[in-house]
Formats: C-alpha cells, sequence, structure tokens
C-alpha cells in the first residue's frame, strides 16, 4: 500500500473522530446557551467529560502521526506529505518536534 494511502487512511481515521467529539462539544454548548437561565448539572458535566475526551484526542492524534513519521521515514516521499494537509491545525502544533524536522528534511531532499 502506498504510503499516501496510509498516511490518508491515518488521517481520516482520527479526522472522523474529531469530527464527531468537536460536533457533541458544539451541541451541548448549544443546548447550554439555550437554557441559560436553568443550570443543569448532567450537561455541564458531559461537556467537561467532552473536553477532556477532545483534548486527549489531540495529544493521542498527535503522537500517532508522530510515531507514524518515526516509523516510516526512510519510506516517506516529499509526494506523500500533502496527505498531512488536513490534520487539524491544533493536532499539528502537538506533533513531535523530532518528527517535524523529518518532515522539513524528507520535503527538502526529496
Amino acid at each position: 500500500m502506498p504510503m499516501f494511502t496510509k498516511i490518508s487512511q491515518l488521517v481520516s481515521q482520527y479526522n472522523a473522530k474529531y469530527f464527531d467529539i468537536t460536533s457533541e462539544i458544539h451541541v451541548i454548548e448549544d443546548q447550554i446557551r439555550e437554557n441559560e437561565s436553568v443550570e443543569d448539572p448532567k450537561l455541564i458535566q458531559d461537556l467537561d467529560n467532552l473536553y477532556k475526551e477532545h483534548q486527549q484526542l489531540i495529544y493521542t492524534y498527535a503522537d500517532e502521526i508522530s510515531n507514524f513519521i518515526f516509523v516510516h521515514f526512510t519510506e516517506l516521499k516529499k509526494s506523500d506529505l500533502s496527505a498531512f494537509d488536513l490534520v487539524p491545525y491544533i493536532v499539528w502544533n502537538k506533533v513531535a518536534e523530532r518528527a517535524l524536522i523529518i518532515i522539513h528534511k524528507i520535503f527538502d531532499t526529496k
């Protein structure tokens, strides 16, 4: 399987999870805003849990990308790297510095 396809599958899998959690957060935030006069402890707790899940997903997603780069760096080509364009900015900022250095080296040399 080509590296571009492997990266795309990894990104698609995590983007789906990221979208689902972000959407759930948005729905609950809207519910809380609509019912400002009534505090619903369950909604607030659900939102807090989703915020934590969202943060954990960001770190897990970034770790998966870093690990993928470390494991496959000898196989990666410049043309494969465009598959990373769909990684959310907040996740990309958490990717390990060493992985980013590898990406820059691949981009500069291949």
